[in-house]
């Protein structure tokens, strides 16, 4: 199951500093919704919204973009094309994901309190959920505020790529967290073809400065110069919400561009859409939320 760049599309929608843009994805998202067959109507799923208050301990509120997004998760949820049989909707005011408004696929609904002595508690949910409080804080380019890069260089002994540690921080990869060299050398790969960094001989190592990506023998030095040659990327994939993606530079030395990209889970907090689906978007829409945000790991393998 997965998330898909659903949750990515709905943050540029309600956040992306053009508003005729975030007009437009919000058109798109709607369009998209009324080819899903949903079995309740908005104004359905608005009067449920609006009769519920929450308790004395736990407002529920919502409004703007929040009662917006969740009005749409909802239908969704409840699309012929969803197995789903209940949505769950947090306050915007309440930190945190979990309690909040539950509905049902037959148009019923109860409020979830998270006191402990609260009724109607669901102390274990793995319900589908939007949670307005809890938006995706990541390292969004108009906030990074530059381009990255990783710089290609070599010597006598081989090929080298190397990642500061200025840039693993933007991802949050921390070298001090044990297993992260073990996770990118399984995890990551080069080329279309997702090839590993094991059958072309490179190694990721942990430096004083950050991480190197090294490739040394000479068999390795063959097959690696193909891929440099053709201008190829690589992919480094950790435990974590996101990777990075690093094309390599013709020439082999200098700036090796970086694109930030988010795993599938990479909103989790947020919502739990899984298998909710997404409306294509073209390609110039997609490059104007990634050059304001990140990319998506389903936009780059193109599934």
């Amino acid at each position: 199951m997965t998330q898909g760049p659903l949750p990515l599309i709905l943050l540029a929608a309600n956040e992306h500093p053009d508003e005729k843009f975030r007009v437009h994805l919000w058109s798109c998202l709607d369009a998209w919704l009324e080819t899903q067959s949903s079995t309740v109507a908005h104004d359905e799923i608005e009067a449920i919204l609006s009769n519920q208050k929450g308790t004395f301990f736990e407002p529920f509120r919502l409004e703007g973009a929040a009662k917006r997004t969740a009005l749409f998760l909802s239908r969704l949820a409840f699309a012929e094309t969803s197995a789903a049989s209940r949505f769950r909707i947090v306050s915007q005011d309440s930190i945190g994901n979990t309690g909040g408004l539950v509905i049902t696929s037959n148009k019923n609904a109860f409020y979830s309190e998270r006191y402990e002595l609260g009724k109607n508690r669901l102390k274990k949910s793995d319900l589908r959920f939007f949670a307005p409080s809890m938006t995706v804080d990541g390292p969004m380019k108009a906030k990074v505020g530059k381009d990255l890069h990783a710089t290609m260089y070599s010597d006598d002994h081989g090929m080298y790529v190397d990642f500061p540690k200025s840039l693993l921080n933007v991802v949050d990869w921390d070298l001090n967290r044990g297993g992260l060299t073990g996770e990118l050398s399984s995890n990551s790969h080069i080329g279309p073809k997702k090839q590993s960094f094991y059958s072309i001989g490179m190694t990721v190592e942990g430096t004083d400065k950050g991480i190197r990506l090294a490739v040394k023998s000479p068999e390795a030095l063959i097959r690696f110069s193909t891929f440099v040659v053709q201008e190829q990327s690589i992919r480094l994939i950790a435990k974590t919400r996101f990777q990075l993606t690093v094309q390599l530079p013709p020439s082999a030395e200098g700036p090796a561009p970086i694109t930030v990209t988010a795993n599938d889970d990479f909103a989790s907090e947020w919502m739990d859409v899984k298998d909710f689906g997404a409306p294509s978007l073209d390609a110039a829409d997609i490059q104007k939320i990634t050059d304001w945000s990140f990319h998506h790991m389903s936009w780059l393998d193109g599934i």
